[in-house]
Order: structure tokens, then C-alpha cells, then sequence
């Protein structure tokens, strides 16, 4: 697939950059950015260039017949939508809106049936002990914004009941969860790159698709299913890590163990925990699934002083040090 093009005018040059780079932040689909203040040069570069999605400031300037009417967004004082003209929305609604409107614009646009993002290589990390209320999800949240420091992560939890509608803040029945998510990549995988990053929500810098309320709501997918999904995400190009926080409520468990790059274990140090984990791994040895257990990091976490219950506050204290230890291993 052709990189996409996207033209950013605004007569003043300070609103102008400050829209592209707000812009190109929010977006995470790779796309080539240009920024224009005068409108000869503009008309010149989209004459030159058809295809250009554009973002225009108009202010008092006129919108270029050269610029394509499905392809350009108006930033105007309030929202317009008439048929046969260009798509305004209110320039007061920050750049997180003109981001999402301009993918859900290259979403209707793109025709592709092989979706390619920016080349990133995804690794697959995997999260899944047989001792419970062990800060599995702690754990996986807050290694992934250690790794969300440098490079863009994605986290998905599979436990039964998660809790994260209750913990998440502005939470509600609107917000997209990971069925809205499964029902792109079933009906139109070819749009993912482009509808996947108005689905997540974030932590910080982390990217999180938000579980269903029950996990019967997906519990009838399949292993090979599963694959499918991590296969249109790492597909996109968006990614460099996928993080997997997975639990029985998950059909598949074991195929899905497979294909991590690698498995951390949280476990304790109590005689319940130990019995637990004999029991797993002496499963895991007759069913021979070695190939599992080799790649798996047991964790025992110490106790902590204090873990905050904002999860946007993980990137700090003694939890995120002790994570950063496991930092290298988790990047194979």
C-alpha cells in the first residue's frame, strides 16, 4: 500500500505546525506529513498530488478546487456537513478529534486487500500463571508503559471479569471494547490500520484495547481466531509490542502461549502457589509443551510498599523498578 499523503494549511505558520505534529501524534498509522501556509503552494502540491488527504484551517482563504471533497477535513468555528462539500468540524475540539475523523476519511477511502502499516515488527509478550490475585494485570499494565517509554505498545486483557470499565475513568457503554475491535477484523481487516487506532483507549503512553464486560462475550473464538486477530494487528505496522494478558476465560490458551515470544509467570512464594505451579508445569511436560516452558520468566514478585491504584501512576515507584529488570528479556 502507498504511503498516505496528508497536506496541512493554516495561513499562520505556529497554527499550522502545531496542528501537523498534534496531529501526526494522535494518528500512529504511518502517513507523510506536509505543512502549507501560503495557498499557491498548496494548490501546486495537490494538483501534483490527487490522492493527498488535506486539513485546512480556512480561516478567510477559499478551500482549492484542486483538493479532493471526500479527502479534506475544514477546521471551521462550528460543525457543517452538506452534501457534495467538504467535511467541517469545529476547530475547538483539539487535534485527538481531527485525528480520528481523518482516519475514519482514509478508512471509507482505502480499497487495499493487504493492509501494511509503517514496518514494525511486533513481538508478542504473554502474561498467564496458575496462581490467581498475584497482580498479573499490575504487572502487564505497568510493563507496558515501561516499554511504552520508546515504543508504541498495545495491551489486551482475556480475564473473565477485568474490572477495567470500573477502573478506567470516563468509562461508559459508548466506549468501544475489544468486540467492536473483533468486528473489524472480521468484516473488514483490509481497514484495521485505520479504525484500530480509534478503538483503544490509553494509560499514559499505552494503548489498550478495553475487554468486554464477561468474557462470554468472546468466549466462543476459537484458537486459530485468536491468531487471526494477532496477525491483522502485526499486520498494521502500528506496534512494536503486543502484550497479552491472558487467563482461562480465553479459548486456545495454549496455542496462544505458543505463539509469544515470551511467557512471564507471576508467582508466590506460599506452599498453595508452588503447588499450583508444580501442577501446571507437570501438565505443560506431558502434553509437551516444552517449547512453552522454555521461553517462560517465572516472576515472584516481592511485596511492595505501596502499588498505585491509578494506573496511570505505574511508570513510577518501586513496581516499575523492578520491572525494568525484565525489560531485555522481554525484548528477546
Amino acid at each position: 500500500m502507498n504511503e498516505n499523503t496528508v497536506a496541512v494549511f493554516a495561513p499562520d505558520k505556529e497554527i499550522a505546525l502545531r496542528l501537523t505534529e498534534g496531529v501526526r501524534k494522535r494518528i500512529r498509522t504511518e502517513c507523510a506529513f506536509r505543512t502549507f501556509t501560503e495557498m499557491k503552494a498548496l494548490k501546486k502540491f495537490l494538483k501534483e498530488n490527487p490522492s493527498s488527504y488535506l486539513l485546512i484551517d480556512r480561516g478567510e482563504d477559499e478551500v482549492p478546487e484542486e483538493a479532493a471533497t471526500d479527502r479534506t477535513i475544514i477546521l471551521g468555528d462550528e460543525d457543517m456537513d452538506a452534501d457534495g462539500e467538504p467535511l467541517t468540524i469545529c476547530r475547538y475540539d483539539g487535534c485527538t478529534r481531527v485525528a480520528k475523523t481523518l482516519l475514519t476519511l482514509m478508512a471509507e477511502g482505502s480499497t487495499d486487500t493487504v493492509v501494511s502499516g509503517g514496518g514494525r515488527k511486533l513481538h508478542i509478550l504473554g502474561a498467564y500463571s496458575p496462581v490467581k490475585r498475584n497482580l498479573q494485570t499490575t504487572f502487564c499494565v505497568a510493563l507496558g508503559e515501561y516499554l511504552a517509554r520508546g515504543s508504541r505498545v498495545l495491551y489486551m486483557n482475556f480475564e473473565g471479569f477485568s474490572g477495567f470499565s470500573g477502573i478506567m475513568e470516563k468509562a461508559s457503554k459508548e466506549s468501544p471494547d475489544i468486540t467492536d475491535f473483533l468486528y473489524y477484523c472480521d468484516t473488514a481487516p483490509e481497514k484495521l490500520q485505520y479504525k484500530l487506532p480509534n478503538l483503544v483507549r490509553t494509560i499514559g503512553k499505552l494503548d489498550v484495547i478495553m475487554p468486554p464486560l464477561s468474557y462470554l462475550d468472546t468466549y466462543d473464538r476459537s484458537a486459530e481466531k485468536w491468531l487471526e486477530v494477532f496477525s491483522g494487528i502485526a499486520s498494521c505496522g502500528i506496534y512494536d509490542y503486543l502484550i497479552l494478558d491472558l487467563s482461562e476465560s480465553v479459548q486456545g490458551l495454549i496455542q496462544i502461549l505458543s505463539a509469544c515470544e515470551r511467557v512471564f509467570t507471576i508467582t508466590g512464594n506460599d506452599r498453595m502457589a508452588a503447588a499450583k505451579l508444580f501442577e501446571y508445569e507437570k501438565w505443560m511436560k506431558l502434553h509437551e509443551c516444552a517449547g512453552i516452558m522454555d521461553k517462560t520468566i517465572r516472576c515472584t514478585l516481592p511485596v511492595f510498599g505501596k502499588i498505585p491504584e491509578d494506573f496511570s501512576l505505574l511508570t513510577h515507584g518501586e513496581l516499575s523498578n523492578y520491572i525494568g529488570s525484565f525489560v531485555k528479556q522481554a525484548a528477546g
